[in-house]
């Protein structure tokens, strides 16, 4: 009886190890699964900000490096303390195109939709091309432009003739009256 007291014993304490042992290796299964799920969670987080961030750092890169286009682009606009400048280029075409060139208004303004606008009127004078030339500078003007009415008209040659400016064989004289909205206007 002794050897199955024995054999009873060792059996108890296999049974008693297995399930000690299978109990230790259980609660560390699941506290590592545990662990594997937080570092999951932990491992999204950083990997969410590191895309953040990088964005953030691509961004402020891209403006670095597109400053210049952005310098660019903001000049296309007309702010409400650069009126002046604006004109002063408007006046500067006039040379370019080889007419008499005169800003008759100049009047900041609201559309009817509530968006601000520069209201302006030019006058011109010259020849017929040069008069065309004006328009083409006009229209390629860095800038959103509506065009209002464009007034394209000879200029009387009896009266140049009476005054003595006209010569035989001058090129006849033309007027132009432009009224242009631009669109680009910022009203600060």
């Amino acid at each position: 009886m002794k050897s199955l007291n024995k054999t009873v014993i060792l059996v108890a304490i296999a049974f008693l190890s297995t399930v000690v042992i299978g109990g230790v290796y259980i609660y560390f299964f699941v506290s590592m699964q545990n662990k594997t799920q937080d570092a999951i969670g932990l491992s999204t987080k950083i990997e969410e900000i590191s895309s953040r961030e990088s964005r953030y750092r691509a961004a402020a890169s891209a403006l670095q490096t597109e400053s210049a286009q952005i310098a660019k682009l903001s000049s296309y606009y007309i702010s409400a303390d650069g009126v002046v400048a604006f004109a002063q280029k408007l006046e500067s075409l006039g040379p370019q195109a080889g007419v008499t060139l005169s800003l008759k208004s100049l009047d900041p303004g609201t559309t009817p939709s509530g968006s601000s606008v520069l209201s302006f009127e030019l006058t011109a004078e010259g020849t017929f091309v040069n008069v065309e030339r004006l328009l083409t500078l006009l229209q390629n003007f860095p800038g959103n432009f509506v065009w209002k009415t464009v007034k394209f008209a000879r200029v009387d040659n009896i009266a140049l003739a009476q005054s003595g400016t006209a010569t035989r064989g001058s090129a006849p004289q033309w007027n132009l009256d432009v009224s242009l909205d631009a669109l680009n206007f910022i009203k600060q």
